[in-house]
């Protein structure tokens, strides 16, 4: 079964998280940073889903700061409100394996998207 680690301070987490588990895919959610480097450091994740607009630090810099840590996670996924948010041009800079634009309120639009990156 696929792993998924996300992090998020939005109101629609945990349904982002009950559809991801729909799809046979265990998640994880927090709202806190630190855990998220605590558990890729300790636990295998296939994934790891973090909110572009995050306090003290934007998600693409806090993907940035954990893609470069040793740990057996390769791909990050960037939450947004819209794909355009966040060029693809720089994906590569920050470590970012793709973007899941909101909503997200379709088991369809969520498979394909995970489907598209391979976590599923």
């Amino acid at each position: 079964m696929p792993r998924c680690l996300m992090l998020s301070m939005q109101p629609d987490r945990t349904a982002i998280a009950g559809l991801i588990r729909t799809l046979g895919i265990e998640v994880a959610e927090t709202d806190d940073r630190h855990m998220v480097i605590a558990e890729i450091a300790v636990r295998k994740w296939d994934a790891v889903m973090v909110e572009s607009v995050l306090p003290k630090q934007s998600g693409q810099d806090f993907i940035k700061t954990v893609s470069e840590l040793k740990t057996s996670c390769r791909k990050f996924i960037l939450l947004c409100d819209r794909y355009d948010e966040f060029p693809e041009i720089y994906f590569s800079v920050f470590g970012i394996t793709g973007v899941m634009p909101r909503p997200l309120n379709s088991v369809q639009k969520l498979k394909a998207i995970l489907h598209t990156y391979r976590i599923i």
